[in-house]
């Protein structure tokens, strides 16, 4: 965006709608090294940058965009806003003058029209910025997702009290039938030992499944899964669609290595079965039942 189209509060506004300048690199002089964090855009976790004035309290961030900010090295890319609440006129004057820079500067800054903003959002979507994984003190699945939710939102929790339909057991079967060892060396989801779902509306591609079977007097934690990428749908006549799944430890993507159940885990999952059936639309992430456990034991 131009510098002409800023607000006061450092914010800028153009056609009714807030724009960004796109930038490689943004230095707030005066103000600390920024720091990243991760911030939910559009499903996807990606880095928000973070600026702190210590000596005067105020504090500032930038937006997550709709395809995110990465990091190579010191060198940010992408689409940034900062916005500023502040009474220092100063602050004010600096922020224009940072943006005024930036557009002057036409190796840091460079313009960009709306369909530019449109073709990079599809290519970020089809290619998306991997975020480096970094390593949680926490193993077990539910001490992990309680150090860092955010990671684990792709984990599903899926409580249930009946069996696959007559045509989804048979279904499955056929397609457990026809798989091969061989599968997998392809590149091709070995469906062996898959399990199979009968969801209304079934999960995203690449998630995890954490099975909760309430069908007998005690509920039991069986396991968990992930939906291939991409996920296959069977088709039962009269029945729901059957989404075949791969057994396997959950491993997420911004965190390094695998995350099994341990029995407490186990155990706390079984606790709360009686309202994940009640409450949940098929299935729920695992952060929201992690923090319904964690309730409970208040």
């Amino acid at each position: 965006c131009s510098p002409r189209w800023l607000r006061r509060d450092g914010s800028s506004r153009h056609g009714g709608r807030t724009t960004t300048p796109c930038v490689r690199t943004a230095v707030l002089a005066g103000w600390h090294p920024p720091s990243l964090r991760t911030a939910p855009a559009r499903g996807i976790w990606t880095p928000k940058l973070s600026y702190q004035r210590p000596e005067n309290g105020e504090h500032v961030t930038s937006n997550p965009s709709r395809y995110g900010v990465t990091q190579d090295g010191d060198v940010l890319s992408g689409t940034i806003e900062a916005n500023i609440l502040t009474d220092d006129p100063d602050v004010v004057n600096g922020t224009i003058g940072l943006f005024q820079q930036l557009w002057d500067d036409r190796i840091e800054t460079t313009p960009v029209s709306r369909r530019m903003i449109e073709q990079e959002i599809r290519r970020r979507e089809l290619d998306p910025p991997v975020l480096p994984a970094k390593a949680l003190t926490a193993r077990s699945l539910l001490s992990a997702c309680r150090e860092a939710p955010d990671l684990f939102a792709g984990v599903y929790v899926v409580a249930y009290n009946s069996d696959l339909g007559d045509g989804g057991k048979a279904a499955l079967k056929q397609l457990q039938a026809q798989a091969a060892p061989s599968d997998e060396d392809l590149g091709v989801a070995d469906f062996r030992n898959a399990w199979g779902y009968q969801f209304e509306n079934a999960p995203p591609a690449g998630t995890w499944l954490v099975d909760l079977s309430c069908k007998g007097r005690v509920p039991r934690v069986f396991g968990a899964s992930r939906v291939p990428d991409p996920a296959l749908q069977l088709r039962v006549l009269n029945e729901n669609d059957v989404t075949p799944t791969i057994r396997g430890i959950v491993k997420v993507a911004g965190a390094t290595g695998v995350f099994r159940m341990s029995a407490q885990d186990k155990a706390d999952l079984a606790s709360v079965a009686t309202r994940l059936l009640r409450d949940s639309n098929e299935f729920m992430p695992l952060p929201r039942v992690v923090a319904m456990i964690d309730r409970a034991k208040r």
